[in-house]
């Protein structure tokens, strides 16, 4: 019988309806604490990403700066290079100039020292060089270049004419052959202490020059030939 005891129990809805609204209450206010919580570090993150972006462009503005003023002082750098540059360039091309200034007067100097001091005493009228080049575009063409001097204590001026043959072999042989045969004549001179004496002559084939012989006529009667050898040396 007591196996069976049927047990009543009042239900009161007003309670039931408290409990919700007070678990509706502390939902909401878990919810707004969470809210608040994600407000101030969302704000207080921003704060700090603002801060740090603010910082960074002023370094970018000072690191700009920085950058221009090195332009500018590379600019200068490099101006103040190619001044010194193109001054030592032109103090190199003076140096050279005056260099060759030099050499040039120095081999004036020689030249004038072998007129008034000419070695072996050889003091009268004479040949003082020889130079052979070939003539461009002229078969077998040459230019004989002789500078004739005459002592300056010599009084008067020299006159004459200078004559001139090649020794060599023609086809094996020995022979000489004067400028007629080597399509030249001969050429006067005229001078007080020096001048320039140029032949252009052409060699017939099978010709092999060895040696120029030349003859230095004056022009008075019965006067002294002044004569020199000089090897066949073309330059060229």
């Amino acid at each position: 019988m007591d196996a069976h005891r049927l047990v009543v129990r009042q239900h009161d809805p007003r309670r039931y309806r408290i409990r919700v609204a007070i678990g509706v209450l502390l939902a909401l206010l878990l919810a707004f604490g969470l809210f608040e919580l994600g407000q101030r570090a969302g704000g207080h993150s921003v704060f700090r990403a603002d801060e740090r972006r603010q910082v960074l462009k002023a370094d970018l503005r000072e690191l700009r700066g920085e950058n221009q003023q090195l332009k500018d002082e590379l600019a200068r750098i490099r101006t103040s290079l190619e001044v010194d540059q193109e001054a030592q360039l032109r103090l190199k091309d003076a140096l050279t100039e005056s260099a060759a200034r030099v050499a040039e007067l120095n081999e004036e100097l020689e030249f004038y020292r072998r007129i008034v001091l000419p070695s072996e005493g050889r003091t009268g009228l004479r040949v003082q060089s020889f130079e052979v080049t070939p003539v461009d575009g002229v078969a077998q063409g040459y230019r004989l270049k002789l500078l004739l001097v005459q002592s300056p204590q010599r009084s008067g001026r020299a006159v004459g004419e200078v004559r001139l043959s090649l020794r060599g072999k023609l086809d094996g042989a020995d022979t000489s052959l004067p400028l007629e045969a080597l399509a030249a004549a001969p050429e006067d001179f005229e001078f007080l202490y020096f001048q320039d004496v140029d032949l252009d002559i052409v060699l017939p084939d099978g010709f092999e020059p060895e040696s120029a012989e030349i003859e230095l006529r004056h022009g008075q009667r019965n006067a002294r030939v002044e004569a020199a050898s000089f090897p066949w040396q073309p330059k060229g």
